[in-house]
């Protein structure tokens, strides 16, 4: 997904979008119109084949481009977050169905890759459809702003690399500027600059902006999340920037901002639209709103919801309708969407293997538009004794991102994305002979085994709120194991197999893996559930003695806010917590116990790759055990006996592309 959970541009950013893919150097046909659905086996075949293709790629693309394989630091609170919610996943089959008067553009598409980098965050189009600006982020994590010309390739740099948050692209009318937010790493708003596209030094537009901002397509006024003076709340503003600047007024000071983003002006300069991030009772979060800028009226675009927002929203120039990056459902990757306008109705119409995210610019004579992509690879390997100078990868394709467990008997239960749904997976210590365990086209990831039991838990969504489900590791069957008045994700088994620790949720709350909630106790004979810890907590696991269980929370810092994320621990029975460890800044979002239960591991990025390390629990000096020297770690497990450490380990590579409409 970014992934396709974005924060809402009018309340504090959270976390900056994560780079994102690779597709062909060349044009390629992107017919919305598709084959019938293979089975899971052709399917895997299929993702090897795009794998293959995309290696070649990228080495064909080394003459032109120098292309990066890591995540830097910056990014690696956002890819904590992605890998919390697990959003990652491949697109439906087909486009969703649609009334059959659905105006839509871009019903065939051609696609270019405009950037090889691979680490671009952002990207617009000039109305001419002849340069592009970009924001990349350098193996430091410092964004930078290049601009590109697209026809000979040729690059300017506008903004060095620097420690701050980049983003909210757009070029003025005539090309001349190009427009960007710029918000430092302590500071919770930004201010809004102008820089000439043939370089030179940036010029304040407006202070103290929050969230994404929005230029008109005159390049007149803006429109942006802020807080007047003497006011509290935040509001949308408006404001003048051109030859009579004017100064910011709210379009509606009633208006509860906190779930909107991504303001986009209409071409007349009469409506903002804006996504809408609120839950419905189904569970479906995002949907398009406009506001009259005279009046503030606001009003929903149709009827259709979606899962959550990926980022990116943008009208056509002839006002006929917006495109959206947007999540179509729990674990589906975010596709691109039509809007028509007045009128509301949707329709996909993107459907591919890769994740479209954070932005949307469409030239002026509305035939192509510029998102960006996003791949995610994840493969199985094995580390003896957690050391990786004889690691192994064993399995090719989307594999171990949704969760990662060991059996008794030495075989890998994990998640794995070789379908259009998340579904659980079991192989041996060697890769051979993997067999789908689920198949029922729902989010179904975090499997869990419990010791004497010949059946894998894990949490799905088939009852219509996340339940802990089982299935049988010889018959296949399964079976729902909870359904009381909350949900409960993320189990984890104890040693002996007679309890489980997980998350609480109130039910018709849209929640995935990662959810930080109510640490539990569920008994897995009698089904008793009882509280841990009193607090918000996500990801618990329990030590390899059963005595201890570890999990992500954050302390009130006094103030009304809280710190850092730490690792708590607590015993069996709850209470308070009895230890607390700071995790490096640059950890990723999941632990592992030790297999003697004197550490935790967890992953830290240092240099170009992400390694894992382990953390003593008396406090002493974290110890480095793998050394890769490239690449995501994406989940982790100890076997049973503590011999070896089964790592789901990928890329999350991300460009710039080009969609022209091919009819």
């Amino acid at each position: 997904t970014a992934p396709a959970v974005h924060p809402a541009a009018f309340g504090p950013s959270t976390s900056t979008a994560p780079p994102a893919i690779e597709d062909s150097a060349e044009k390629r046909e992107a017919s919305s119109r598709r084959p019938a659905e293979p089975g899971p086996a052709s399917r895997r075949e299929r993702i090897r084949e795009l794998r293959n293709e995309a290696v070649r790629l990228r080495r064909e693309d080394r003459r032109a481009d120098r292309p990066w394989h890591w995540i830097p630091p910056a990014v690696a609170l956002a890819l904590a977050a992605l890998l919390a919610y697990r959003i990652f996943s491949r697109p439906s089959a087909t486009p969703t169905s649609t009334p059959a008067n659905v105006s839509a553009p871009f019903s065939s598409l051609s696609a270019t890759r405009l950037t090889t980098t691979q680490n671009v965050t952002e990207a617009t189009i000039s109305r001419d459809g002849k340069y592009l600006a970009y924001i990349t982020i350098s193996k430091s994590g410092q964004a930078g702003l290049s601009i590109r010309q697209i026809s000979t390739r040729s690059t300017v740099e506008l903004v060095a690399p620097q420690d701050a948050r980049l983003g909210s692209l757009a070029f003025s009318p005539d090309g001349s500027f190009v427009f960007y937010t710029q918000t430092k790493a302590s500071e919770k708003s930004g201010n809004y600059f102008q820089i000439p596209s043939l370089g030179g030094s940036p010029r304040l537009v407006v202070a103290g902006v929050s969230g994404d901002v929005a230029l008109s397509f005159d390049g007149n006024k803006i429109a942006y999340g802020g807080t007047l003076p003497g006011e509290e709340k935040a509001a949308i503003l408006v404001a003048g920037i051109g030859e009579k600047p004017e100064p910011p007024h709210a379009v509606s000071k009633d208006l509860d901002v906190s779930g909107l983003s991504d303001p986009a002006w209409s071409p007349d300069g009469r409506t903002l639209a804006l996504v809408e991030m609120r839950s419905d009772p189904s569970g479906l979060l995002a949907h398009v709103v406009t506001f009259d800028a005279a009046s503030g009226a606001a009003k929903g675009l149709g009827t259709k919801r979606w899962r959550a927002f990926g980022g990116g929203l943008a009208w056509l120039p002839d006002q006929s309708g917006l495109l959206l990056n947007v999540q179509d459902h729990s674990g589906a990757a975010a596709q691109v969407w039509f809007v028509s306008f007045p009128e509301g109705n949707a329709r996909q119409i993107t459907s591919d293997l890769l994740i479209h995210q954070r932005s949307l610019s469409v030239t002026g004579d509305g035939k192509s538009f510029v998102g960006i992509q996003s791949d995610v690879t994840s493969n199985l390997w094995i580390a003896p004794k957690g050391e990786d100078r004889n690691a192994r990868q064993i399995t090719t394709g989307l594999d171990g991102m949704s969760g990662l467990a060991w059996s008794v008997d030495g075989k890998l239960i994990y998640g794995s994305l070789v379908t259009d749904w998340y579904q659980i997976w079991m192989t041996d210590g060697q890769g051979a002979k993997p067999r789908q365990l689920t198949s029922e086209p729902k989010y179904q990831v975090s499997p869990t085994v419990c010791r004497g039991v010949e059946r894998a838990y894990y949490i799905s969504d088939a009852s219509g709120s996340q339940q802990l489900w089982s299935v049988g590791l010889e018959d296949g069957q399964t079976k729902q194991e909870t359904n009381g008045e909350t949900q409960f994700l993320d189990a984890d088994c104890s040693p002996d197999g007679t309890w489980f620790a997980g998350v609480s949720a109130p039910k018709g709350l849209p929640v995935l893996s990662g959810y930080s909630g109510k640490l539990m106790r569920l008994d897995r004979e009698s089904g008793k559930i009882s509280t841990l810890f009193v607090g918000n907590a996500s990801l618990p696991k329990i030590s390899p003695d059963g005595k201890q269980v570890a999990f992500f929370y954050r302390q009130a810092n006094g103030n009304g806010g809280t710190n850092a994320l730490r690792v708590g621990i607590v015993s069996p029975a709850g209470g308070a917590v009895e230890k607390s460890l700071q995790l490096p800044p640059s950890a990723s979002g999941f632990f592992a116990w030790m297999p003697d239960g004197r550490a935790l591991v967890y992953v830290d990025h240092q240099g170009n790759a992400f390694n894992v390390w382990a953390q003593p629990l008396d406090g002493g000096k974290p110890k480095q055990l793998t050394h890769f020297a490239e690449g995501l770690i994406w989940n982790m497990a100890w076997s049973r006996d503590g011999k070896m450490l089964a790592l789901a380990r990928g890329n999350f590579p991300s460009d710039a592309v080009l969609f022209t409409s091919t009819r």
